[in-house]
C-alpha cells in the first residue's frame, strides 16, 4: 500500500496522467481477456463478514460500476452546489482540527 500511495501522490503532467490511465486500462483489459469462462463463473465469497456469494464475473463488474458511480459524482455536485463530497468534508474537518491545535 505504501508504494501505491507514493505512486498516487507523485506529481504528473496531464499527458503523463493520460498515458498512465491508458496503460493501466490496457493492462486490465489484457488480464480480463486471458480469463476463462469457467474461472469467471466460479462463485466466490464476496464479503467475509456476511454470507454473500457472487461469481468472479459479477465481482469484476462491480469494480466498473463503482468507477461509474465516482465518474457521476462531479456531475451531481455541479448540479447542486450545496453538495459537499465526503472526501472534501473529511479534508475540511482535518484542516479545522489542525487549525484548532495551532
Amino acid at each position: 500500500m505504501q508504494r501505491l500511495t507514493a505512486e498516487e501522490k507523485a506529481p504528473r503532467s496531464k499527458e503523463q496522467t493520460l498515458a498512465m490511465l491508458h496503460s493501466a486500462g490496457d493492462q486490465f483489459a489484457g488480464w480480463l481477456d486471458g480469463l476463462t469462462d469457467s474461472f469467471l463463473g466460479e462463485q466466490v465469497e464476496a464479503r467475509p463478514d456476511i454470507a454473500i456469494s457472487k461469481s468472479r464475473f459479477e465481482m469484476i463488474l462491480s469494480v466498473k460500476e463503482h468507477e461509474m458511480h465516482h465518474r457521476g459524482q462531479p456531475d451531481a455536485h455541479r448540479a447542486d452546489p450545496r453538495i459537499v463530497p465526503h472526501m472534501t468534508r473529511a479534508a475540511q474537518a482535518r484542516r479545522a482540527a489542525l487549525a484548532g491545535k495551532a
